[in-house]
């Protein structure tokens, strides 16, 4: 049973995640060595140190013990005091920049913005999502390529892959704000762990095959918080009068008579991760959604059943379509709370899933402009062998495992019966974030087209079987 349960379900268990995420120590650690391979003098001096450590080895065979010592301690001194000045420049410096969040680059990017040349060519349009708040979100998305997803789902040799086998570099600059940023967000007790994430460094264009080409890269979540973050942000610094930088020049660029264009992808200076999230039904027609936590993204909205970032470890082949839908399974694992550790706590085996519990189909591509254009791929997903009481089971083990914990990803989970009875929260004060709200235009538009394979799935989720 125990090789059953490992096979089965997802490696990170909730509670070890969480214990990674709120570890000061290896937050810290992370941009440190982030710090590190920014910094020309610590790989200048380390590659010294070794190249010493090298010479005094073969001096051994002419010099005595003392002198290779003494060699050895010579040659220690460049990278330890490198190293030291590092140390209390990442410990301190977020004292001397500080970030100001300005209301009025927003408005001025989200009046001006509009498609490029390519953009409107593959489709693409510019949508405003507002909430009851009064604030506003706006995406680029194309009926065009969303169409072209779908039939990927069935034909593998519509998207070809490549992976970049260099790691995203972040601009110099940019990394002049992290500490600061990182320090802030530990504060305010948000969960952040610096995972290694995968990159977009295309645009989702149709060329003359009728195909799409994709290029991946390796980047992180704090690169992606140095550039795609603070595009509405003034970056400043306390001790350096004349450093400003204002966030957006990563994400945006001047177009026509005064007008705005994103950096298109395989031009951007921002991080760019990919953003995953998918809706799911169980197989007794329950649509789950869930209230977000203490997370970074969306904090106490109303969210999809699965939505984080694709992780650049699980990218082992080229079939992009279904490295999506395996990002979004893990995610939807997660944070429904289907974990070894819930199971555990069951303590009943008709719990436990089977390898093919879920079904999952890609419906949508968009580019975020808050996040600086992060690029967002949007799922539905038919939970074949799961019904609502094994849902209901594992998120209250989870409820009671987590019952004194101050920091929760998912703070709640609901179940409705259409997407139409998001409307009842909407009325009850609650947010519906911009990713849930995606999906469900999408169902409705794949819903309403008669001719699309996901017609009949989609309009499950709109109670219309």
């Amino acid at each position: 049973m125990k090789k059953d349960i490992e096979k089965l379900f997802y490696p990170r268990d909730t509670l070890k995640t969480d214990k990674i995420k709120t570890s000061k120590l290896s937050i810290w650690f992370s941009l440190f060595v982030k710090k590190c391979s920014y910094n020309r003098y610590v790989i200048v001096s380390i590659i010294l140190t070794v190249l010493s450590l090298i010479a005094t080895f073969f001096n051994k065979l002419f010099s005595t013990d003392s002198n290779v010592a003494l060699g050895i301690i010579v040659s220690i001194i460049p990278i330890t005091l490198s190293l030291v000045t590092l140390i209390i420049e990442v410990i301190k410096s977020y004292k001397y920049s500080f970030v100001v969040y300005k209301n009025e680059i927003k408005e001025q990017v989200n009046n001006r913005i509009v498609c490029s040349h390519e953009y409107k060519k593959n489709g693409y349009v510019w949508k405003k999502y507002t909430v009851k708040d009064g604030t506003s979100e706006k995406y680029e998305i194309s009926d065009k390529i969303n169409n072209m997803l779908v039939k990927a789902n069935f034909d593998n040799d519509l998207i070809k892959v490549k992976i970049n086998k260099h790691k995203y570099a972040v601009p110099e600059q940019a990394l002049k704000s992290l500490d600061y940023k990182v320090k802030e967000r530990i504060n305010n007790k948000k969960m952040i762990f610096n995972s290694n994430l995968v990159r977009l460094s295309s645009d989702l264009f149709i060329d003359k095959q009728n195909k799409m080409k994709i290029n991946l890269q390796k980047t992180d979540y704090f690169s992606n918080a140095a550039t795609n973050d603070s595009i509405y942000e003034i970056i400043k610094n306390q001790l350096d009068a004349s450093f400003k930088i204002n966030g957006c020049i990563y994400s945006v660029d001047k177009y026509d008579n005064n007008e705005v264009i994103l950096h298109n992808l395989k031009d951007s200076y921002c991080s760019n991760i990919i953003g995953i999230s998918t809706l799911a039904i169980t197989n007794d027609d329950k649509i789950i959604i869930l209230r977000q936590g203490s997370g970074e993204i969306n904090t106490n909205r109303l969210v999809p059943t699965g939505s984080g970032s694709a992780e650049f470890k699980n990218l082992k082949d080229d079939n992009f379509i279904d490295y999506l839908i395996k990002e979004m399974h893990r995610e939807m694992l997660e944070e429904m709370q289907i974990s070894k550790a819930n199971y555990k706590t069951l303590k009943n085996k008709n719990y436990l899933i089977d390898n093919h519990f879920a079904k999952t189909y890609i419906i949508g591509y968009c580019r975020l402009l808050d996040r600086g254009g992060k690029p967002d791929f949007f799922g539905i997903t038919d939970l074949k062998t799961i019904d609502s009481v094994l849902i209901n089971a594992y998120f209250d083990a989870y409820k009671k495992r987590m019952k004194n914990k101050k920091l929760i990803e998912i703070a709640d989970l609901m179940m409705i019966d259409s997407i139409a009875d998001l409307q009842k929260y909407k009325d009850k004060g609650d947010i519906v974030s911009l990713q849930l709200s995606i999906i469900c235009d999408l169902i409705n538009n794949l819903a309403k087209n008669s001719e699309s394979e996901l017609n009949a799935f989609a309009k499950r989720f709109l109670n219309k079987k």
